[in-house]
């Protein structure tokens, strides 16, 4: 698959500077909620349209959705799930990304399925063959900082950022984009 192109010229300062304020609120929601044992696969618009291929994938492995949140701004809410440090680069590339989904798949809906915790540990081992079978979108961003990426058809939180990642996705669904 040749990747998309995705214009890369960097944000507005005053955008970049609005999504860090907003992520660092998340961040700080997120460690005043406390702990918490819901985990998530978090399905994005990539991978709604194949919902019956990951479930089927889900039943192979023993695996039952408890629950099922819509993620309406995806684009906002994809970057709580992957900005776990707060530098310029990585917000830069967050709202690249942001850009990306909203250029692709413009208001196009994610979904988080709350899964037991159990169920979440054989979820994370069989992380690479359930996405074998799901869509991919390959990336080229141009510009200054040209950068090449990858668009999943869900977001699985490796085991050890499993609780931080589902903090931050409560946190930021609490506070909604902005």
């Amino acid at each position: 698959m040749s990747p998309h192109l995705v214009a890369g010229r960097a944000p507005p300062r005053a955008r970049l500077e609005a999504l860090l304020r907003w992520l660092l609120a998340v961040r700080a929601r997120a460690d005043r909620g406390g702990r918490t044992s819901r985990r998530y696969l978090v399905v994005t618009p990539l991978g709604l349209p194949h919902r019956a291929a990951l479930e089927h994938g889900l039943r192979a492995l023993g695996v039952e959705v408890a629950g099922r949140l819509r993620l309406s701004a995806w684009a906002r809410l994809s970057s709580a799930l992957h900005v776990t440090d707060l530098d310029g680069p990585r917000v830069l590339r967050a709202a690249l990304y942001e850009r990306a989904w909203r250029t692709l798949l413009p208001g196009a809906p994610g979904e988080a399925w709350q899964v037991e915790r159990a169920a979440f540990a054989r979820l994370t081992r069989a992380k690479r063959a359930l996405r074998s079978r799901l869509p991919v979108v390959e990336l080229r961003i141009a510009g200054p900082a040209p950068l090449h990426g990858v668009l999943h058809a869900f977001h699985l939180a490796d085991l050890s950022d499993a609780e931080d990642s589902s903090r931050r996705l409560e946190a930021a669904l609490s506070l909604g984009p902005r």
